[in-house]
Order: C-alpha cells, then structure tokens, then sequence
C-alpha cells in the first residue's frame, strides 16, 4: 500500500520562494516534502502526477544503495574485494582488479573513453545504438585502460557506475530492477511502478535511467532521510546510509562544488544533508536533520549538475520550510 502523505498549506514565503524560482527555470516536476507532509507538488509543460520522471545521473545513487543491501545480507563480502570476484568475466580486464569501494567513490582510475569527457556517450552508443552489446562476454564496447591506481584519482565517470551495476547484478544473479522492487521501493510504500532503462542484454545501465512518478521520487528522499527506515521497517541499513552519506571524496578532488561520498553528492558544509543529481537539471536534495527532501526533474539544456538555482533555492527552503 502506498505511504500517504498529509496535505498541510505550506507556508507563504515557501510558495513565493517555488514561485519565483519556477519562473526562471525550465522545471518539469517539483515537490518539497517534510516529514510525512508535502508541502509543494508542481507540474508544469503539460507533466502530470501519473508520468514518470527520469533520473538521469540520480540512478547511480540508487545502485549504491542495493550495494549496501546486497552487502547487509552477505551477497557481497567486502568492498575491498575486486570486481572480478564477483564478475568473472572482467578477469584480465582494466576493471578486473578494481575494487569495489572505488567503483562506488569513482575512483577507479580507468578511462572508458580517449578522453575525460566522453565515457557517458560512448556507453550509451554502445547501450542504446547501433555497437557491440555492452552485457556481451568480454563486454567489447568498454574495455577502458587504468591511467591511476584504483582510489588516486577522481573522474565523474559512467564507467564505473556502470560497473557498479554490472558487478552487483553478477553477485545477485538476477536483474537489479527486481532486487530494487522487492528490497527498497514496495517496502517504502511507492504508489506506482518505476521503470529501468536496459540494454540489449536486459542489464540495467546503472549510470542513468531510472524513471519514476515524482511522489515517490519524494518518497525516496524521505527514505534515506530516515536513515533507510519507515513504519518500523529497516529497508537500507543505517550504518550504510552513514557511510554512503558522508565525505569519501573532498570538494578539492572532485572540482564540482561538492564532496562524494558512495555514489552520492555531499554539500560542501557538510552538515549531514547530501543529494542525488542527474545531468539537465535532474536533483535530490536531502536534509535528515529537517527531515526536508526536495525534487526538481527539469529540462535544461546545460548537463550541469546541481545548478547554483536550485541549490539557491534549497537553501532557502531548508531556511523557511
């Protein structure tokens, strides 16, 4: 059943704040949650509440997640162990001996692509185009080669969430789309279906495309704002939460305004809130002291991730809600 939420008038200096912020910007989908109360819920170009809403890079986080699930029931040992110890088909690869634990801080130190840049369209010509099939043995299309050792050096690589992903459906041996169902979105009550975008071999990308209505994109927010609980129920283990949640990559390193943590933003001030981005305006943001969760899906068309709008306006929030 469907976790309801309470439907209480947000205060007036919220809705002037939403207001003037969608105004300016070319936002699909907001809704600010607190609690188990929704304040805001907007819908703008012709968007409804029963469409989904893609993620783009806000899937990667979710693949972080079932990691820690996975490893809370011993599907995986250790996130020092190397990839290949769970996909036997990397052994010999560049990604074979990488462990784990870098995967999921983009640290793997291997390079997809002939440059830093162009990993995210070489996987998705490979994924959704006309290339060699990326599940296929020896997965051809993305071979990549080590230029640092596996946690020296930072990239917003799609690479490695897609190894990620690779790596976890191997150690499950079923589809993450219904280890994702079963162990996180039924038991944190979704009111709809969310949908995966696979590739050819029916492997979840990993990196991108995760597609869902947007209360229960809130839903999830207020999820991990729980530390992974709700109604009694631990559905993602709160060690784990504490952990992916935390700074594993300072803001030095990763250049873009935040620190990392296991596939996961971390806000500069580092206070404990955190967020799930994805490219053209796609944004989580998480605030488990306020128990304050806001989504904005978008269609921007800069790939810049958290744009310095929403993040404005997320402060303000977390100020007045």
């Amino acid at each position: 059943m469907a976790r309801a939420w309470q439907r209480p008038r947000a205060p007036a200096a919220v809705l002037t704040a939403v207001d003037d912020y969608l105004a300016r910007n070319p936002v699909t989908g907001l809704a600010l949650a607190r609690d188990d109360a929704l304040l805001v819920e907007r819908y703008r170009y012709d968007r409804r509440d029963t469409q989904r809403f893609t993620s783009f890079g806000m899937a990667r986080t979710l693949v972080g997640m079932m990691v820690g699930v996975a490893l809370d029931e011993g599907r995986i040992r250790a996130l020092d162990d190397p990839a290949q110890a769970y996909a036997p088909s990397l052994a010999g690869s560049a990604w074979g001996a990488v462990p784990l634990r870098a995967l999921l801080t983009l640290r793997s130190g291997v390079r997809a692509g002939e440059d830093e840049g162009d990993d995210v369209a070489r996987l998705t010509r490979a994924t959704l185009g006309s290339a060699s099939e990326i599940g296929a043995p020896g997965l051809p299309a993305l071979r990549g080669r080590q230029v640092a050792a596996p946690g020296e050096r930072w990239a917003y690589s799609a690479g490695d969430s897609f190894m990620l992903a690779w790596v976890l459906r191997s150690a499950l041996r079923r589809p993450l789309s219904d280890y994702f169902a079963e162990r996180i979105w039924k038991p944190m009550g979704a009111e709809a279906d969310a949908s995966w975008l696979v590739d050819r071999s029916g492997q979840e990308l990993g990196f991108t495309g995760f597609n869902a209505v947007l209360r229960d994109w809130a839903r999830l927010g207020m999820l991990l704002a729980n530390r992974g609980a709700l109604g009694g129920r631990q559905t993602i283990p709160a060690a784990w939460l504490r952990e992916a949640t935390r700074t594993q990559v300072a803001l030095r390193q990763t250049g873009r305004g935040y620190g990392y943590g296991y596939q996961t933003w971390i806000f500069a001030d580092d206070d404990g809130s955190f967020a799930l981005l994805g490219e053209h305006g796609q944004a989580l943001f998480v605030d488990p002291a306020r128990q304050l969760v806001l989504v904005n899906t978008a269609v921007q068309s800069a790939r810049e991730l958290g744009g310095s709008e929403t993040v404005a306006l997320w402060r303000t929030l977390r100020r007045l809600a």
